[in-house]
């Protein structure tokens, strides 16, 4: 009899819940059950485990506020769910494998060799998405979100996502990344293309129309909801979070150069892996062929959606 499966992950870096859901694919054939601990909020990019082991947000857990912290590790909340497995299921019927080191297995990737941490992360990812594997969101936040926003999406609506964190990784922020796209919104927006700028928190521009700003508490479940309502997603590729969206089941608008690519040790690119869904690549492009670009190929996407999982929340500290 085959046992059951628990793989656990700090609740850190929001990069790593996609490679860490791409290496629980490649150990469930041998499990007759797989149990995945994760942040609540990126419960929908687990897609591979059959049941999820979460901490509903407390001051630790708050997202994307947790990302603006230097401190994104969780010991307690493992232990807690190592703790909840044995009990349900026996320690002896289950087997325990870490994406990075813990107590409880060596892991995959090494958080001291950051060379190594990105190379396997980004190859898991890549053999991933050349499956045709992609997340999609369960079809109740679909509608939820659909209730709650559906009237803010009109015709030739992008979604844009933008980052403004305060202390993690300023140099990433779009504000550094993409420093001339406030003259491409006004070109895009003055052209009838409606863009939806949404960020953790979003780079805030001063544009008057066909333009609007969420910033919302949302879990990636409701964020890729929203990428379901667009025409599809304009997005820099140089930090940590595209690494995540970039796996939605939606078409991707790319402005600039994948950060997987600038470093000179890893030189790995995502584009060309997705094979279900369109990405074009718009890096150096004028702003005219960014706007012929989304009028030619923007269009809705596939309503395709993923089954909803069994829950279990541990106690709250």
């Amino acid at each position: 009899m085959l046992k059951i499966l628990l793989v656990i992950n700090h609740p850190e870096e929001w990069n790593q819940l996609l490679p860490f859901n791409a290496f629980i694919h490649t150990l469930k054939p041998n499990y007759s059950k797989v149990i995945a601990a994760v942040q609540y909020n990126g419960y929908i990019v687990i897609s591979e485990a059959d049941v999820l082991i979460c901490e509903k947000e407390n001051n630790f857990f708050k997202y994307p506020k947790m990302l603006d912290t230097s401190k994104r590790e969780d010991d307690l909340f493992l232990e807690k769910c190592v703790n909840f497995c044995c009990e349900k299921y026996g320690v002896e019927n289950l087997d325990i494998f870490s994406w990075r080191e813990t107590k409880y297995n060596n892991g995959v990737v090494n958080v001291n060799n950051i060379v190594d941490f990105y190379k396997k992360s980004f190859e898991y990812v890549k053999k991933y998405l050349e499956l045709g594997k992609t997340i999609k969101p369960t079809i109740k936040t679909f509608d939820f979100i659909k209730n709650k926003y559906g009237d803010l999406f009109k015709e030739n609506t992008f979604i844009l996502l933008t980052r403004n964190f305060s202390n993690k990784a300023p140099i990433h922020n779009t504000e550094n990344s993409l420093p001339n796209l406030e003259k491409l919104l006004s070109h895009l927006t003055e052209n009838k293309i409606n863009i939806i700028n949404i960020g953790f928190p979003p780079k805030s521009y001063n544009i008057d129309k066909n333009y609007l700003e969420i910033n919302d508490n949302l879990t990636q479940d409701e964020l890729i909801s929203l990428f379901y309502l667009s025409n599809g997603v304009l997005t820099a590729a140089d930090a940590g979070g595209f690494l995540t969206h970039f796996g939605s089941n939606v078409d991707f608008y790319i402005l600039n150069e994948e950060w997987s690519i600038r470093h000179e040790d890893l030189k790995i690119t995502l584009l060309d892996s997705k094979i279900n869904n369109n990405t074009y690549n718009l890096m150096n492009k004028s702003d005219q062929e960014i706007l012929n670009t989304l009028r030619k190929n923007g269009k809705p996407q596939i309503s395709d959606f993923s089954n909803p999982k069994t829950f279990y929340f541990v106690e709250e500290n």
